[in-house]
């Protein structure tokens, strides 16, 4: 009897034992968990403790790739710190199957970094994925990123000399256009638009048509409208009226069209695109808004009866909408602010 309760005992006490030390157990996933959990909470100390376990516990998984790929994004800010992590990543894993991946996450991070210098790091991992994986997939990303940073830079040489190599070496690669979009719009965004233009149009007449058409129509408006070039940016939300049904975002960026027309005080033109999104996509989550949109360009266009005949067509078409409350605001602070008190209330 004796023996049976010891050996219950025993048992009992086993399981006591392994169940505490289970439910104690960290595994990597977890580790990386809480490192990820340290650094969001601004803990960066112990998230690179945290890091350097994983790397150096798991080396050669895909826990440990994952840790050293977080130690070069931790080190953004120290520059020798994050080379030295990335020259230990790609020592260590040079022959991993996710190394061209984890080498374009960096370079994708240090996009987000608030000083200039980010870009020559960028430019640094993107350089090394072309130079050791230009098979890979993560190839032309690395070749446009290259681009792209080169046209932030304001290293015009450079810029050109990366896009002709990018369309040059993955001329019959799948995403070319949007690679190439991708040079040409950041162009558009620093203001250089004849540049711009001229890759737009080189992108147009290469590979045309190409799914991606859609935005070089919405940054051509975009970036004629301040220039007083009505034609071409007229010429550009055409297209993306006429194609508003097949692409899911063209009455956003429509919309977004609209209010720029506003930002620079051309209210008839941005009622007339506002117009045109509730024409043709009613029912799409911008219509209501751009119904709302005729009415403040309306306003401001100062049309007291086509605004009256607007908000009427809007607390009657879109009364079941749970926004209306707030697009009705909208229009009482637009009324407000033209010093017309009586239509405010």
């Amino acid at each position: 009897m004796f023996r049976n309760y010891l050996s219950t005992c025993l048992i009992l006490l086993g399981l006591v034992c392994f169940g505490v030390a289970d439910e104690s157990y960290a595994g990597p996933l977890e580790e990386l968990a809480q490192a990820d959990a340290d650094w969001k909470s601004g803990q960066f100390g112990r998230a690179e403790s945290g890091y350097k376990a994983v790397a150096s516990n798991y080396l050669g998984t895909n826990y440990a790739l994952t840790a050293q790929k977080k130690l070069v994004m931790l080190y953004k800010h120290d520059q020798p710190k994050a080379k030295a992590a990335f020259q230990e990543l790609v020592a260590n894993f040079s022959t991993h199957e996710q190394i061209a991946n984890a080498v374009y996450d960096i370079a994708v991070h240090y996009r987000e970094i608030e000083s200039y210098k980010k870009y020559e790091m960028v430019k640094l991992f993107c350089q090394h994925i072309l130079d050791n994986w230009p098979d890979s997939e993560w190839a032309i990303w690395a070749q446009s990123k290259i681009a792209v940073s080169n046209v932030i830079l304001g290293e015009e040489s450079s810029a050109e000399a990366a896009f002709n190599t990018l369309i040059s070496n993955f001329s019959d690669h799948e995403h070319v256009a949007k690679a190439a979009y991708d040079v040409a719009h950041e162009y558009n965004l620093a203001g250089n638009y004849n540049k711009a233009e001229r890759l737009y149009q080189r992108i147009i007449n290469t590979w045309l048509p190409a799914k991606h058409m859609m935005w070089i129509h919405v940054d051509l408006a975009h970036s004629y409208i301040p220039r007083d070039n009505n034609a071409i940016a007229r010429a550009a939300i055409d297209a993306l009226v006429e194609n508003i049904s097949s692409h899911e975002f063209i009455p956003g960026a429509l919309y977004d069209i609209a209010q720029h027309y506003e930002r620079v005080n051309k209210y008839a033109k941005a009622r007339q695109v506002y117009q045109e999104v509730v024409n043709k996509a009613p029912q799409d989550y911008y219509g209501m808004w751009s119904q709302m949109g005729v009415v403040l360009s309306s306003i401001s266009f100062d049309d007291g009866p086509a605004a009256q005949a607007a908000t009427d067509k809007l607390i009657t078409d879109y009364s079941d909408n749970e926004r209306l409350s707030d697009a009705v605001h909208a229009v009482a602070v637009q009324y407000d602010a033209a010093g017309k008190y009586e239509k405010a209330e």
